[in-house]
This record gives structure tokens, C-alpha cells and sequence, in this order.
């Protein structure tokens, strides 16, 4: 992951990529602590049939919205 940009993230991360997956049938889980790869799809996946894929996308497109509202503006409309 260092050489994509991330080196280390959290447990929360970690997470959520593996209920990601298994929403996907990629993997089967128990409790997050065990986990089986299952067999490979026939056929490329669309990560937008993950609930909790376009959920995080959503905020994040959200996030970028208010971002960018907050640091283009002058103080004084950021803070009524």
C-alpha cells in the first residue's frame, strides 16, 4: 500500500473494505475476524452494487462539496 500513497490506515478502514468485499461475494465473513476468499467471479464487478461502496463514495462526493463551498469562500459566509 506505501508505494499507492497509503502506509498505514486503521482498523476502521481495514474494515470496511472487508464488508465491501462481502458484499460483492468476494469474501464470506465471521465476525471480521475470520474470513474465506471466495471463488472468483466470471465476470468484472461493479463496486456501485455495494451499499456501503456508494454510501462512503456519496459522503466523500459530499465532503469534496462543502470543501471546496468552505475554502473558496470569504470567512465571514463559511461561518453565518
Amino acid at each position: 500500500m506505501h508505494k499507492q500513497g497509503i502506509k498505514y490506515f486503521s482498523s476502521a478502514t481495514t474494515a470496511t473494505a472487508l464488508v465491501i468485499l462481502e458484499e460483492l461475494g468476494l469474501l464470506a465473513c465471521e465476525d471480521m475476524k475470520s474470513c474465506t476468499l471466495l471463488p472468483a467471479p466470471s465476470e468484472k464487478l461493479d463496486l456501485a452494487i455495494s451499499l456501503c461502496y456508494s454510501e462512503g463514495k456519496d459522503e466523500w462526493e459530499e465532503f469534496q462539496d462543502f470543501a471546496n463551498f468552505a475554502l473558496t469562500m470569504d470567512k465571514e459566509v463559511v461561518l453565518k
